[in-house]
């Protein structure tokens, strides 16, 4: 080790490199600057000199970690560049594409209560812009922390206890034809990504399982300076149910153009799914976010048993991707089949996920107003439903009563068309808890969802509330489950 140094050093002065020190005596041969997109840590500037080669990574690693002062490391595969960082690299986006590799001190162990076997749930979001560039989005506003694993002050959660977790994260970015984008990443890793460039709220989900204490976080794309105030970060633990289907996947597209989307599973076993097949009757949830490529459109739908239950109008703008999410709350029997069918052009293949899980024997409804009443500021009277687990949906005003205390998750989806703007509200007795605001282009569709974890006592009235704009002919979906009781 100590000979390394002294050739080290010799080779700098030789060079005439400029010299670092981490702690005193650990050299670092490259300019550094404040990069704050980046987690707030230090990363060279593009005047390195490459033709200088650092010590191999094994000896990179032991002086870091033999120093306090250096907390992580950076290095190139190819170049063997070594550089010293005084935090932790969490967003780091695409750099095992480009040959880095980071390594990071074992942080001090997350203190969480125990919530033995207790409820998971927790919603975020802000009531001010959050800035970005490519940093781990903090939500500061908690609207649910059941089980207290979600930190706003970091913007990590921490997982109270092993197992299976469903995550919903949305994002607004500044104005359209800006990209949005943001992954999920799961203790440094990526498991979800948003792609879009419609300028709408986007939302994706996945289902990952997770360890004690394992950290769950959102990263920003580094070219949006900051989110909207309608973007949020949302989980819950997801406990598969004994007495309901069998059903339980997360996947990504691997098809493109097929009517029928083809998904790769991601939760055990790894396997291809054209469609999801039940062994027996119960409740399933069906999550999906699907992009279409610039300047074309596409018809999408779910399809249980051949009958189309939910459809939704994807159109690619001019020079944008388009996202679109699509939730369902159905009922199925044994033998059932899923499929989830895109007409008429091809999909993108960035980010388009599919998740579906069966639920146990719960409160749950999806509703939906095919061509609702076009009034200003007026209540969303929804005409068909499509389930109604617990008696949620009341006929006589065509809104939800809840019938059970509990932590509900729901989610509405709004269908705009023809330059036209829509302000939306999830409305708890007479009181808006969660907005969605979405703008179409002209002679183009545009459809947007918005994501609510909310506590409901028994009798509370839930609606959705057109504040301003008319809805296109595919008018509004309106879903929700109990994802935990508190009776």
């Amino acid at each position: 080790m100590v000979v390394i140094k002294m050739i080290l050093l010799v080779d700098i002065l030789l060079l005439n490199l400029p010299v670092h020190t981490c702690n005193g005596d650990l050299f670092v041969t490259s300019d550094f600057t404040r990069q704050p997109r980046l987690d707030d840590v230090y990363l060279p500037t593009i005047h390195l000199r490459s033709a200088y080669k650092t010590a191999s990574l094994l000896i990179c690693i032991i002086d870091c970690k033999s120093y306090p002062g250096c907390l992580s490391v950076r290095y190139h595969v190819v170049r063997e560049e070594c550089h010293l960082l005084d935090a932790c690299l969490m967003c780091n986006i695409g750099e095992m594409d480009i040959g880095w590799r980071h390594f990071c001190k074992d942080p001090a162990p997350v203190i969480i209560p125990d919530t033995g076997n207790g409820h998971i749930a927790f919603q975020a979001s802000s009531d001010d812009r959050i800035p970005a560039r490519g940093e781990v989005l903090i939500f500061d506003k908690i609207l649910a922390n059941l089980g207290h694993g979600y930190n706003s002050t970091s913007g990590i959660f921490s997982a109270p206890r092993e197992g299976f977790f469903i995550f919903s994260w949305s994002q607004q970015s500044r104005r359209i034809n800006t990209y949005t984008k943001a992954w999920l990443f799961v203790e440094g890793q990526q498991k979800g990504k948003l792609h879009d460039k419609g300028g709408n709220v986007v939302t994706n989900f996945a289902m990952v399982h997770l360890k004690m204490r394992d950290q769950v976080y959102v990263c920003s794309y580094y070219k949006n300076s900051y989110v909207d105030t309608l973007s949020q970060f949302s989980g819950w633990i997801y406990e598969k149910p004994t007495d309901s289907c069998d059903i339980n996947f997360h996947g990504t597209a691997v098809n493109r153009n097929n009517e029928t989307i083809v998904y790769k599973s991601h939760t055990p076993p790894d396997e291809i799914h054209s469609r999801l097949t039940s062994g027996s009757n119960g409740t399933v949830v069906i999550m999906s976010l699907t992009t279409v490529n610039r300047g074309l459109f596409s018809n999408l739908r779910y399809v249980i048993d051949g009958v189309d239950v939910m459809t939704s109008v994807i159109d690619g703008w001019r020079s944008r991707d388009v996202a679109v999410t699509l939730i369902a709350v159905q009922h199925i029997y044994g033998n059932s089949s899923i499929e989830v069918r895109n007409e008429k052009t091809h999909i993108n293949s960035a980010g388009n996920t599919l998740t579906a899980v069966c639920i146990s024997k719960v409160p749950a409804f999806n509703v939906w107003a095919s061509d609702p009443e076009q009034a200003t500021d007026r209540t969303v009277v929804f005409t068909k439903v499509l389930m109604n687990e617990g008696d949620m949906f009341n006929a006589s005003d065509g809104t939800i009563h809840s019938q059970r205390k509990g932590l509900y998750f729901m989610t509405w989806t709004v269908h705009s068309f023809n330059n036209t703007t829509i302000l939306s509200s999830l409305v708890v007795n007479g009181t808006p808890i969660r907005h969605l605001k979405m703008t179409s282009l002209p002679d183009h569709h545009t459809v947007s969802t918005s994501v609510a974890v909310h506590q409901l006592e028994e009798k509370d009235k839930v609606e959705i509330r057109i504040v301003e704009g008319e809805t296109g002919d595919l008018g509004v979906y309106f879903s929700g489950i109990l994802i935990a009781a508190l009776d």
